[in-house]
């Protein structure tokens, strides 16, 4: 780099036996007007192919040996990523299967960052897309479409939507809790930080624009409620998460909310 005093993005990237997926998402992170400056792939699959492809792409190859879930991948890149970032670096998650939608997204993502963080010194990470949790209920709850200009705290990032945090507050708070295996490990991440005083960001307006674009404007309860046909060890995880999230950052009464239902 130009200047090796710059802030660097440290990218985590978890997969799972889909190489030709990863192999396109690869492609275009490289296309991306703000590169990233160091990429870990992150291998639950452990398979030959990801390793080559990681190889070639100059990326740093982690297996996971054996599949240890979104949450336990993440883990690992990002103790890999604490253990040779700076205070100001930063730490971008990126799904196999869901690359950024255009080519200035992580430079716009970077600016907004540092432009938080110019304004709020506990502003811990920023994303596309987030959401808040009701302490009471032990459930997610969506921003309203008319909350969604300038700058919009939420609890946590969603997963897919480009979570960028410190590198500095991971090492403080530590990593994502690699015991959930898959499912609200992002929330329960933004809620830990949040007991700590940190806050995290999405700029509205393109949320909003994107909301507009994807014809998700004006949604109802119904419209959000998980599929009744999803996976059962999804659903098995989701329960068990929720639960887990209840008893740790809820209300008295969450935990029986949401393992009856309510």
């Amino acid at each position: 780099r130009p200047n090796s005093d710059a802030p660097r993005i440290w990218g985590v990237l978890v997969t799972y036996q889909r190489p030709s997926v990863l192999a396109s998402t690869l492609s275009s992170l490289r296309a991306q007007t703000r590169v990233i400056d160091e990429l870990v792939v992150v291998d639950n699959g452990s398979e030959d192919a990801v390793r080559r492809i990681a190889d070639d792409t100059g990326a740093h190859y982690l297996a996971g040996h054996g599949n240890i879930g979104p949450a336990g991948g993440i883990a690992l890149g990002m103790r890999f990523v604490l253990e040779r970032a700076t205070a100001g670096d930063w730490c971008l998650l990126i799904d196999d299967d869901d690359p950024p939608s255009r080519d200035s997204a992580v430079e716009e993502l970077f600016g907004f960052a540092k432009d938080m963080l110019a304004l709020d010194e506990f502003a811990a990470g920023v994303g596309l897309v987030g959401g808040r949790y009701s302490r009471r209920s032990g459930q997610m709850v969506r921003v309203d479409d008319d909350e969604l200009r300038g700058p919009v705290r939420v609890d946590y990032i969603g997963g897919g939507h480009l979570p960028l945090y410190r590198c500095d507050v991971l090492a403080r708070i530590g990593v994502f809790d690699s015991r959930l295996f898959f499912g609200f490990e992002e929330c329960e991440f933004g809620l830990r930080l949040g007991r700590h005083g940190y806050r995290l960001y999405v700029d509205g307006d393109p949320w909003r624009r994107d909301r507009e674009a994807k014809g998700r404007m004006n949604l109802t309860p119904a419209d959000l409620r998980t599929a009744l046909d999803t996976a059962a060890w999804r659903r098995y995880y989701s329960l068990r998460n929720a639960v887990v999230l209840a008893r740790r950052h809820g209300g008295a009464v969450a935990p029986f909310v949401v393992a009856t239902g309510g």
